[in-house]
């Protein structure tokens, strides 16, 4: 069990919520304070062998995972993905706005990383999800966090990696701003 932790609402925006992390071990401490600009690289959190549940069970257990998956595996920065869409349909925080984020490799400094909870290699994410991704990158945008006419791409587009899954990766090939080549 991971202490120090627990989700809360912003009140600014009801529709993300973010993970509060304990000061001494948070990503926004580890992580190197850079301004991210487009292009987003879109990514699922794919790790089968250590996340076979089904996406729709509670939610706070996956992210609990997630959380101790990523500060015993990956150099103690929590939470890798810059923001993660969970199976309830709220979007979290991990690195956040303004770090360099852990997720793609050659593209983190350069790059948005939005991971989803699941698996969506035979499965499409739920509704939920894909709503609370497509508000929170109109979100983005709107906050000029993200550039209006960031390209929107697969992390199995730039590295050798089945991510987001076929299921979700198809998905997004029908949204605005999904870029063929990054």
């Amino acid at each position: 069990m991971i202490l120090g932790r627990k989700i809360y609402p912003v009140a600014e925006e009801e529709m993300i919520a973010r993970v509060e992390l304990n000061p001494e071990t948070s990503a926004r401490e580890i992580a190197r304070d850079v301004k991210i600009s487009a292009p987003l690289v879109w990514r699922v959190l794919y790790k089968q062998k250590l996340y076979s549940y089904h996406m729709l069970i509670e939610y706070k257990p996956q992210i609990h995972l997630v959380i101790k998956h990523d500060h015993n595996f990956a150099d103690n920065i929590l939470f890798t993905d810059d923001f993660i869409v969970g199976g309830d349909g709220k979007i979290y925080e991990g690195a956040g706005w303004h770090k360099v984020g852990a997720h793609t490799r050659g593209y983190n400094s350069r790059s948005m990383g939005l991971a989803f909870i699941g698996n969506f290699s035979d499965k499409r994410p739920n509704d939920k999800q894909l709503k609370a991704a497509k508000d929170f990158l109109q979100c983005a945008v709107e906050l000029g966090e993200l550039d209006e006419n960031y390209k929107l791409f697969g992390a199995r587009q730039v590295s050798a990696t089945a991510s987001p899954g076929t299921r979700l990766y198809n998905e997004i090939k029908n949204w605005p701003n999904y870029s063929s080549s990054p």
